[in-house]
Parts: C-alpha cells; sequence; structure tokens
C-alpha cells in the first residue's frame, strides 16, 4: 500500500506525461474511489465498476475539448480551482458541458458560482441539483443575455411550483436556445413544460392559435393490461402535456378504464393515441359530443374511483 510520499510522487509522474491532463483525472477519480471506500466499505465492486466508468468518459471529454479548443483553453479549464472543489462526478457533467459551449464560457460561469456554494455540494446542494442549475443559468445567462432573462421572466409570471421542470427549462434553453423556449413559454403555461415533446406541442398550440377548434367530451373505453399498473395516472400526465386540465379516469369493476377528457379534438386525439401505443392496450371510443351538449362541465382534472371496485395502491 502507498504512503503518503509515495501517492504524492505517482501523481508528480503522471502530471508529468504528455497527456498530463488525462492522468489528472484520474488522480482525482482515484481520489473521489477512496473516499467512497471509506464511507460505504461494503460497496467496493460498485466503485471500482464507477471508477472505471468516470475515468473513461472524463478522459474522453478531455480529449473531445482538447482537439477542439487546444491545450491551454483545455489546462485552465481542468486546473480550474472552483471545478476542482465540486465532487468528481459535478465535474464530469461540467466536463460534458464543455464539449458543447466554449470552454472559456463554463470557466467563467465556474468562477461566479460562490466559493461557499461549491464547498458544501456534498450535504444539499448536488442531491437537489441546485448547483448544477444555479451553474447552468450563469452559463446561459453570459451566453445569451437578453433572450435567458425573458425566459426567466416568463417562469416566475407562471405557476410558482415549477419543480423539476425548472432543470427542464434549463436545458431546452441549452440544447434549442432561449429563443425557442421564450417561443414555447408564450404560449404554453411553465407547469406544462414537462414532455420532451415540446416540438409537437408547440406546433400544436400555433395550429390551434390559427385555426380554432370547437371543445367536446370524449368518453373512451381501454381494455387489456390497464388496471394496477400506473395507467391512470398516465392518463393524467398524458392530459398535462398536451394542454389538457379537464377530465377524469376511473377503474371499472370489468378489468377495463374509462377516460373522460374535455378540449380541442385535436389534443384528445393526441392523448388516445399515446396511451394506445402498447399494444396490450386498446382504446373504443364511447361517445363524443360537443362540451356545450355536456351536463358537466369539469373544472380539474380527477383520479377516480368505482363504486363497489377494489383499489390496489390507488393505481
Amino acid at each position: 500500500m502507498y504512503n503518503i510520499n509515495m501517492l504524492d510522487r505517482f501523481r508528480e509522474a503522471l502530471q508529468r506525461k504528455p497527456d498530463h491532463l488525462g492522468g489528472l483525472w484520474a488522480t482525482r477519480c482515484r481520489d473521489q474511489r477512496r473516499i467512497d471506500a471509506q464511507r460505504t466499505p461494503t460497496s467496493r465492486g460498485w466503485q471500482n465498476e464507477r471508477f472505471n466508468e468516470l475515468c473513461q468518459n472524463g478522459i474522453q471529454c478531455i480529449k473531445e475539448i482538447l482537439k477542439a479548443h487546444g491545450e491551454e483553453i483545455t489546462t485552465s479549464l481542468i486546473e480550474n480551482e472552483a471545478l476542482e472543489d465540486l465532487n468528481i462526478v459535478t465535474q464530469l457533467e461540467v466536463l460534458s458541458l464543455a464539449q458543447s459551449e466554449s470552454p472559456l464560457l463554463i470557466i467563467n460561469a465556474l468562477n461566479s458560482i460562490p466559493e461557499e456554494e461549491r464547498k458544501d455540494w456534498r450535504d444539499a446542494l448536488y442531491r437537489q441539483n441546485k448547483f448544477y442549475e444555479d451553474f447552468l443559468a450563469e452559463v446561459l445567462s453570459q451566453r445569451d443575455k437578453e433572450d435567458f432573462e425573458r425566459v426567466v421572466k416568463k417562469v416566475k409570471e407562471g405557476d410558482p411550483l415549477i419543480g423539476h421542470r425548472w432543470k427542464w427549462i434549463l436545458d431546452l434553453c441549452r440544447q434549442r436556445g432561449s429563443k425557442f423556449m421564450t417561443e414555447a413559454l408564450n404560449i404554453i403555461p411553465p407547469y406544462q413544460i414537462s414532455s420532451k415533446k415540446i416540438d409537437q406541442r408547440l406546433k400544436l398550440e400555433k395550429r390551434l392559435l390559427e385555426n380554432e377548434e370547437t371543445p367536446v367530451e370524449r368518453r373512451v373505453t381501454f381494455r387489456g393490461y390497464v388496471q394496477d399498473t400506473g395507467f391512470r395516472g398516465r392518463c393524467q400526465d398524458s392530459a398535462e402535456e398536451w394542454g389538457i386540465t379537464t377530465g377524469w379516469v376511473r377503474n371499472e369493476q370489468d378489468g377495463t378504464v374509462t377516460l373522460v377528457v374535455q378540449g380541442e379534438p385535436s389534443r384528445l386525439d393526441l392523448i388516445i393515441e399515446e396511451l394506445e401505443k402498447p399494444k396490450s392496450r386498446q382504446a373504443q371510443l364511447v361517445s363524443e359530443k360537443p362540451l356545450e351538449e355536456v351536463k358537466e362541465i369539469l373544472e380539474e382534472f380527477e383520479i377516480r374511483f368505482a363504486e363497489g371496485a377494489v383499489d390496489i395502491a390507488g393505481l
């Protein structure tokens, strides 16, 4: 087993190699593995597997950044003090981001995060993704300040309980640009930005703005593998993803599930199509009528329970 002096010499030797950045990364991974082993000594097999994966992925990132931006900029990023303060997994996320963004932008964003926030990741920030959200927001603000501020303003004007969607909105801003996200938020409320089908949803909203449709109520029966599978929750999620906020879904005693949704036919078509995709389910239209002829105009989407039916875990 290496003593401290031998470990220091080993690190220095690694950094003197031509691929010293890869060696530096490997050393950081080893340090993290040692910390993990001290915390949970019974999971060394998993730690070794994780160590190898972290090493390989990090070295691949470094090679790509070197190839695109050269040794000087890459070294400035890898040896940045703010980066070194972070957990090795967070460091890898930052390096991955640097492959698509300018490394100088990443360095500036890292330096803008207060030191106390970088130091405290182990206790709370990393688990809550708060650090990475702050960091990503800083990158986007520097890259496209005016448009990103519009996105933040739109989000703040919407539902205050954005929750996990804020991180997803940040990722979309990074991938597609803040202008795209501003356009989406002008039409789609922030609390409904929860679907990766954002392009389809945006096209749908534009089409409905140009060609108004008469709302209807549609009742559908689903047969097959639909009870005790979380299917009712999926119905509720799908409705929200396509902009439907009124309806209900219920398990029936004969093993089927009844779904009632109210809204524009184009939205309802997409919901039914999505829910029917697995071959283990079949949808049968029971009725459809204009909303003005419906006796009960719903105010929200509910998961209901059939009288006398046995409901397992509320699924």
